[in-house]
């Protein structure tokens, strides 16, 4: 049987990212932030002595930095472009900020109202502020945008607490977007200070480490200790469960809970408007739960038993010769507290895949949710009766 895993489902309805201007088609490149450290800096239009001179910059002007090579660093002021010799920079210190503006953070070039505008960020975003240049300005970077705005506009986070909720840890980026440079990496358990939280994704600092990770990988609470779990997560018989979106589609449908059987096989069905068809049918065994779509070969979850939680456990799927293969995916908690439109829901056990989109079975009604790479809900449980 041909199966589409629900991580698959998810990537189709990844959303296009945060715009923040064009700086973003570039976000897997990765820049930096330097300020001249000589009394003065000639910027030449090619890496060498003898190319012509595009400007001079002063002692304290902050450049940004695309790539260094043989002494040269190749950057941009305003809006100027260039090189120059790489050891008159030196990296400035800079304070998390977060922009406070609701209509958006204007960056513009330089520091006038008049300026070009390099990027409007979204209110609650975070920058890195490297201090006031004057003026009411401040030069700020948020990614691969780097540029002056006005300091009223950005203030002091409120931060707090959580930890990486993942067995094989989280990736860092820059910018809040899946196409983020990957500035590093969090160890599972790993404890972060949580600056903002932002359309799925936080800003994070632990030691020197610092960026966006996706918010569903943290936790509140730290987890402990190993908890196995190897069966009961499929719906009860009886249940009247209602979705939104349901697993294959954008639409609101409510469900019945039905016991099921065809020849030696038993199924927990979930009847749409009393017909087996156009539901979906749970089986589970005390070696694997699987759920499909009612009358096809398609199966969206075929998940082994047991589930150890901070351990993996195999997600089987079917190749084109129709042979069965799996993939190791994250048992990422088996004891978490989950709230859903339909509830708060104990016990939750969370599936990562290599995607990073996720499952959430609760015991005796089955997945209450599913998130896709960013964390946006693309199936959720809201009713219960």
């Amino acid at each position: 049987m041909k199966k589409v895993c629900t991580f698959l489902i998810a990537l189709l309805l990844i959303l296009s990212s945060l715009a923040i201007g064009t700086e973003q088609s570039e976000a897997a490149s990765f820049r930096t932030v330097k300020v001249v450290n000589g009394s003065s800096l000639v910027v030449k239009a090619f890496p060498t002595t003898s190319a012509s001179t595009v400007t001079t910059l002063s002692r304290g002007d902050f450049v940004t930095v695309f790539s260094t090579s043989n002494g040269w660093a190749s950057i941009q002021s305003g809006n100027v472009r260039g090189y120059v010799n790489a050891s008159f920079l030196a990296t400035p210190p800079s304070t998390i900020k977060i922009a406070s503006s609701i209509s958006g953070l204007v960056v513009k070039a330089t520091p006038f109202k008049s300026a070009p505008t390099s990027a409007t960020l979204k209110y609650n975003m975070i920058v890195e502020d490297f201090g006031p240049v004057g003026g009411g300005w401040s030069f700020v970077q948020y990614g691969n945008v780097t540029g002056y705005v006005a300091s009223t506009f950005i203030g002091k986070p409120k931060t707090s607490t959580k930890y990486v909720n993942t067995a094989s840890g989280v990736v860092v980026r820059n910018i809040a977007s899946s196409s983020g440079a990957n500035t590093g990496t969090l160890a599972n358990k790993t404890q972060v200070t949580v600056h903002s939280t932002i359309a799925g994704w936080s800003y994070v600092t632990s030691g020197s480490t610092k960026g966006y990770v996706v918010d569903s990988f943290l936790s509140t609470n730290q987890l402990k200790g190993t908890v196995s779990v190897a069966g009961g997560l499929a719906p009860k018989v009886g249940l009247k469960l209602t979705y939104y979106p349901t697993f294959t589609d954008n639409s609101q449908r409510e469900y019945t809970v039905t016991k099921e059987s065809d020849g030696n096989k038993e199924y927990i069905s979930l009847n749409y408007k009393g017909n087996f068809s156009g539901g979906y049918s749970y089986q589970e065994s005390s070696s694997r739960i699987m759920l499909g779509v009612n009358e096809t070969d398609w199966f969206l979850v075929d998940l082994a038993y047991p589930m150890v939680e901070g351990k993996q456990t195999k997600s089987y799927y079917i190749g084109e010769n129709w042979e069965e293969y799996f993939e190791y995916v994250n048992v990422e908690s088996t004891t978490s507290t989950v709230t859903v439109k339909a509830g708060t829901f104990k016990n939750v056990v969370i599936i990562r895949y290599s995607t990073g989109a996720a499952d959430y079975f609760a015991p005796g009604y089955g997945i209450i949710k599913t998130v896709d790479p960013d964390g946006k809900i693309v199936t959720e449980l809201i009713s219960v009766q």
